[in-house]
């Protein structure tokens, strides 16, 4: 079990709940969270999608490395 998880099953809310909860108070629509697995990578995360008035997110892949039936 993640921590996070134990915290719920605890009946808390994890931390990162609330950063999430902070973000959207500020109109945040996402972040940025770098990768802590892969050093140099990172991860897009969203708070909301595929609903109206959500973000768009596009694919730009400049380097070529993404492969593009997974996009």
């Amino acid at each position: 079990m993640a921590p996070w998880q134990q915290v719920v099953a605890d009946g808390g809310v994890p931390t990162s709940w609330l950063v999430r909860d902070r973000l959207v108070a500020l109109s945040a629509g996402g972040l940025i969270d770098p990768s802590r697995k892969r050093p140099g990578l990172w991860h897009l995360v969203l708070f909301r999608w595929n609903t109206d008035g959500a973000p768009d997110v596009q694919v730009r892949d400049t380097t070529g490395r993404l492969d593009a039936g997974a996009i």
